[in-house]
């Protein structure tokens, strides 16, 4: 079982050699033994009125699930030299069991001069409202960082920020 802050899936679940895997939002975490209860007789046997109570339930603690923002601005995925979707394809496979569906990535916006120099350099980072990893394109210039290649940086980046988004990773 995993536990999920999902704005639109309450409750996923997929068998797997015999294995039920669940993955259920956090609000059933303190949820009365009553609701826990139909809860697994939801999952087990797939109980219609167990399903009712589950429902009512997700209904009265719609509060609970974080608000969402529609992405700022169009998804670019394909850049001079990577193709962030190909890779985004590949970490979700490998990593993934190709269970990320809800997460997006994108090329960055460009901030500030091209010409000043910077100290630092983020990679990327995770909009959890978006549910969006933008990646600055200044990490895959050559030489930053100190990896094989620029893909391999996108690839390590792109894995850490989903595993903190709450996708389970093998």
């Amino acid at each position: 079982m995993a536990v999920t802050d999902n704005r639109q899936r309450m409750i996923t679940q997929t068998r797997e050699r015999g294995t039920l895997r669940v993955r259920i939002h956090m609000m059933f975490l303190d949820a009365p033994e009553r609701i826990q209860d139909a809860l697994v007789d939801y999952l087990a046997f797939g109980d219609k009125d167990a399903s009712q109570v589950v429902g009512a339930f997700i209904d009265e603690n719609s509060h609970r699930i974080r608000a969402s923002r529609p992405v700022r601005g169009p998804l670019r995925t394909a850049g001079k030299a990577h193709d962030l979707r190909e890779i985004f394809d590949r970490v979700n496979e490998t990593y993934f069991r190709g269970s990320l569906n809800e997460v997006l990535i994108t090329w960055g916006r460009r901030t500030g001069s091209r010409t000043t120099p910077r100290h630092t350099i983020k990679l990327g980072s995770y909009s959890a409202q978006e549910r969006l990893v933008p990646f600055t394109r200044r990490s895959t210039a050559p030489g930053y960082p100190a990896t094989s290649s620029p893909t391999s940086s996108i690839t390590s980046s792109y894995t850490t920020w989903c595993r903190r988004c709450g996708s389970p990773g093998r």
